[in-house]
């Protein structure tokens, strides 16, 4: 079975990062990096800019990745990447809310499994790009 790989964005502003809240399928309801699944040919960076542009209608600069994992059931890969809005302002076309939150309090949110598990590796407090 191929593994599928999913990336997602870590947007940064004013000290506060993006999540979504899923509205359906599996994990609906819970909160999330905004992202989604890689395309063949496509870079991992070139996934979550287009991921982003198609479900919040902005532009992104794609920074380093903060964190990669793989996740056995079902088998897939997370890849997790700061990221910075350089045009548009996010609007909900796939999640049922957004919200800017600081870093410290993503633990208040019931989020998806991958993005608790990304949570123990990322340094979201550390100097933003």
């Amino acid at each position: 079975m191929a593994v599928r790989e999913v990336c997602a964005a870590v947007m940064e502003r004013d000290g506060l990062v993006l999540i979504g809240r899923r509205a359906e399928g599996a994990g609906a309801g819970l909160w999330e990096f905004p992202g989604g699944k890689r395309r063949d040919g496509e870079t991992p960076e070139g996934c979550v800019a287009r991921e982003c542009r198609e479900e919040l209608d902005v532009v992104l600069r794609v920074g380093d990745c903060l964190t990669a994992f793989d996740w056995s059931d079902p088998p897939m890969r997370f890849s997790f990447y700061r990221a910075r809005i350089v045009a548009g302002e996010p609007v909900c076309r796939v999640h049922t809310q957004l919200a800017w939150v600081r870093p410290q309090a993503l633990g208040e949110y019931p989020l998806c499994p991958a993005d608790v598990h990304a949570l123990d590796s990322m340094h979201l407090d550390a100097k933003e790009e």
